[in-house]
């Protein structure tokens, strides 16, 4: 019976502009997201539409779920720290996150590739570290520190979204579909 979205936040004017074509005159849409977790702005999303879910309807019920399955009680408690969250971790201790900052980007990923490098050195198998950054063009920079810092890598995840098969089989499909209604 619902329109079901998730990862509300992550909407942009474009995907609401279609949502709100699709419903038509219903209001009775069901939307899942955080704003805190807004990903996608670069592309033009924005948690706005999630914030003002209840203004444009009105008759919405309101659910928070404020249980983190999926982290520690310490990340949790940073991250509420954060983000001014009530989170409630449900997990197992463990280690303490550290925050830190640097002056740029560079300085950031030399920062990274030299705890990296000492966490090998103490023993930590390489395979047990993640480095991950927010967009795929830092990938230069992080994979020239860890290069410069000896430490092995490998990259993830660094194809371009539009140039996965997938998405390209999408879009095939999409303009096949838009011919075909016009």
């Amino acid at each position: 019976r619902y329109f079901v979205v998730d990862e509300y936040q992550d909407v942009n004017p474009a995907q609401q502009r279609l949502l709100d074509a699709w419903l038509g005159d219903r209001d009775d849409p069901c939307v899942v997201g955080d704003p805190e977790q807004t990903i996608y702005s670069f592309a033009g999303a924005s948690p706005s539409y999630l914030l003002g879910f209840q203004s444009r309807y009105p008759k919405a019920t309101l659910v928070r779920l404020v249980r983190d399955y999926r982290s520690t009680p310490q990340v949790v408690a940073l991250a509420n720290r954060l983000a001014n969250g009530t989170l409630i971790a449900q997990r197992q201790p463990g280690p303490t996150p550290t925050l830190t900052s640097h002056d740029d980007e560079v300085a950031e990923a030399a920062a990274v590739a030299t705890k990296a490098a000492k966490l090998i050195a103490d023993g930590l198998p390489a395979s047990e570290i993640a480095v991950l950054f927010r967009i795929n063009a830092q990938s230069q920079t992080y994979e020239q520190a860890l290069a410069e810092a000896g430490v092995p890598y490998v990259l993830r995840g660094g194809e371009r979204f539009f140039e996965r098969p997938e998405v390209r089989e999408a879009m095939f499909l999409l303009r096949g579909a838009a011919r075909s209604v016009s």
